[in-house]
């Protein structure tokens, strides 16, 4: 017995009914023969066969075949080793049978689930995320859900309008998502607005950077610490040329020191005529001697030489030219009274 019945809506129009509910997964499709027969003499009549197939919706949970399931784990395991592959089975279809799995977050001596185990959302893989000691854990206990997918990828908020995703992206949604956004007032007729979202997702790149890799580095050259940076920079630079320009000044102003006696001679002062005349001992050479009678002469000055008595040198004076006349003339005429005083 078909779960259908034939009403008839009008005096020439019938309609197909559904007696019962229909459960796609007893059965998902039907063929119906409809026959139409007229009253005349002999009664013709005709038929056709309508195909009907049911589509799915998201009806049935997903199940595991068993209700627990115990692992046995070696101690010292590596990190990442696969525990078990955990399947629940979803009689729907489609989108409706996908599944994602789920480790019921749950804490263990402070410790979260998600630190110690990993399985993997689309295809229910148990990983172990680090090395167990059976000394210190001998057993954990905890819940991994399945769940389907008729749950949508995005949830509006009514009030708002805020669009936000329900669940993790599987490689099974499709790559464009279009989203019909309606707003409607409650008004009297009501009016209401509608707007299209196109999404499209993309694969998220991981650069892994080396040590040769250059990375640009924006920043803001005027910053107010950057700015600070550049007043105090530029007064020290002005300090210091300001004090490299003092250090020269003076440098300049400083009398210039006496040229200093060659080695091995020594500087006299002595009073002759009222002048005050420079004598110098010479013990080394005669440069000296040659040089201050080149210098006193052009100034009409006359330079002698006399040997100092024990013999280390020569005592060398010079006297203005009138003056060394009148000390020849004299030292002349003494030579002649006492050469005359020794006449008999």
């Amino acid at each position: 017995m078909l779960p259908f019945a034939l009403n008839k809506s009008s005096e020439d129009f019938f309609e197909l009914a559904v007696t019962e509910s229909l459960d796609r997964e007893v059965r998902n499709s039907y063929d119906i023969m409809l026959y139409v027969t007229d009253r005349g003499t002999p009664p013709l009549t005709d038929n056709e066969t309508i195909s009907l197939t049911i589509q799915d919706v998201n009806d049935n949970a997903p199940t595991f075949p068993k209700s627990l399931y115990t692992i046995h784990l070696m101690e010292n395991n590596e990190p990442g080793s696969l525990l078990a592959s955990l399947t629940a089975r979803d009689p729907d279809l489609h989108e409706n049978q996908y599944l994602v799995y789920f480790i019921v977050e749950k804490e263990i001596a402070n410790t979260s689930m998600s630190m110690l185990f990993s399985i993997n959302p689309e295809n229910g893989n148990l990983y172990a995320l680090r090395t167990f000691d059976y000394e210190r854990e001998k057993e954990f206990l905890f819940h991994i859900e399945a769940r389907d997918s008729d749950t949508t990828l995005f949830s509006l908020d009514q009030y708002n309008g805020e669009i936000r995703t329900t669940r993790m992206f599987s490689y099974r949604d499709p790559r464009q998502q279009r989203l019909v956004i309606i707003a409607r007032d409650n008004g009297d007729p009501p009016r209401s607005a509608t707007v299209t979202i196109k999404i499209s997702t993309v694969e998220q790149v991981v650069t892994r950077f080396t040590e040769t890799t250059e990375v640009p580095i924006e920043y803001d050259l005027f910053t107010d610490l950057n700015l600070y940076l550049l007043i105090g920079l530029g007064s020290v630079l002005f300090l210091l040329l300001i004090t490299i320009l003092v250090i020269i000044v003076l440098k300049c102003q400083e009398p210039k020191p006496s040229q200093a006696a060659p080695q091995g001679r020594n500087s006299i002062i002595s009073q002759r005529n009222s002048s005050t005349i420079a004598d110098s001992t010479l013990i080394s050479s005669d440069a000296y001697w040659y040089s201050l009678f080149l210098a006193e002469t052009r100034k009409g000055k006359v330079v002698v030489r006399q040997p100092l008595p024990n013999g280390a040198g020569f005592i060398v004076s010079s006297i203005p030219g009138s003056a060394a006349l009148t000390e020849t003339s004299a030292s002349r005429s003494s030579t002649l009274q006492e050469s005359s005083s020794d006449l008999p």
